[in-house]
């Protein structure tokens, strides 16, 4: 049972969560440069990494109830590899089709500001 506390500390995960990308993606700090085609190019990979193990979870989901066996134990090992699976690809994909379209004038970007 969903209790109010863990209600509390899930949204309190989430804010530090949103404060950890907006700290370390603040532009004016130049800390880590966020270009506009990664973000939407992220944003989309993730659109479609999500999609197909929506769908792969349903069909996985109704084989298992079929064949009368248990999801809990059969089906979320194989949706767990297969989204590491798929996640894994996906990013890889993500960064080769970037770096063969983007160039880089060969400046060092600073990654973490030294005070």
């Amino acid at each position: 049972m969903i209790t109010d506390w863990d209600k509390i500390f899930v949204q309190i995960v989430f804010i530090l969560i949103a404060y950890c990308i907006a700290y370390f993606t603040d532009p004016s700090e130049n800390k880590i440069p966020l270009h506009v085609g990664f973000f939407f190019a992220y944003i989309l990979t993730a659109m479609i990494h999500m999609s197909i193990l929506l769908y792969l979870s349903q069909i996985c989901v109704h084989s298992m109830w079929r064949y009368k066996l248990d999801p809990d134990f059969h089906a979320i090992p194989f949706l767990a590899g297969m989204g590491d699976l798929l996640g894994t690809a996906f990013i890889y994909g993500l960064f080769a089709v970037l770096a063969s379209v983007q160039t880089y004038d060969g400046e060092i970007i600073q990654v973490v500001k030294i005070h």
